[in-house]
C-alpha cells in the first residue's frame, strides 16, 4: 500500500496500471520531439526577410538513424526540394503568393468607424430630403 494515498500496489490492476503510466511516460516524451519539430518547421515557414530553404525535409541516404514511416515521402511522391528551379537568376522570386495578413483589432475598428459614418451621412441625406419635401424651402 501507498503511505500517502492508500493505493494498493500489488496485483495485476498493479501491474497493468505501472505499464499504462510507462506508455504514457514514452507517449509525453515524443509529444515533447514533436512539438519541438513542429517550431522548427513553423521557423522555417514563416515569411519573412529569410529565404526559402534550398534543402529537402526528407532524410538523405547520409543522414544519420533509421528511417520512418512519417520521415519518408509517401510512395510515388518525390521529396519536396525548394529553392530556384535550375538556372533561375539569383534574383528569382517564388510565385506562390504570400498569404493575406489577418484582420487587426485596430483595422476591424477603422472599418466599422467608416461603415458607421457612411451611414450616417446617408441617413442625413435622407433626413434632409424628406424634411425639405415636407416643409419646403421656408
Amino acid at each position: 500500500m501507498c503511505g500517502r494515498c492508500g493505493l494498493r500496489l500489488t496485483g495485476p490492476e498493479a501491474a497493468r496500471l505501472w505499464q499504462v503510466d510507462q506508455a504514457l511516460a514514452g507517449l509525453e516524451a515524443h509529444r515533447g520531439e514533436l512539438l519541438a519539430e513542429r517550431t522548427a518547421l513553423l521557423a522555417v515557414l514563416r515569411p519573412g526577410p529569410v529565404l526559402a530553404p534550398t534543402h529537402s525535409l526528407a532524410p538523405t541516404p547520409a543522414a544519420p538513424g533509421p528511417a520512418t514511416a512519417s520521415s519518408r515521402p509517401a510512395a510515388g511522391m518525390p521529396a519536396p526540394v525548394w529553392g530556384p528551379p535550375a538556372g533561375a537568376s539569383p534574383n528569382w522570386q517564388s510565385p506562390v503568393p504570400q498569404p493575406r495578413q489577418e484582420w487587426t483589432p485596430q483595422r476591424v475598428q477603422n472599418t466599422l468607424l467608416g461603415l458607421g459614418a457612411l451611414l450616417l451621412t446617408v441617413a442625413a441625406i435622407v433626413f434632409t430630403a424628406v424634411t425639405y419635401d415636407r416643409l419646403g424651402a421656408g
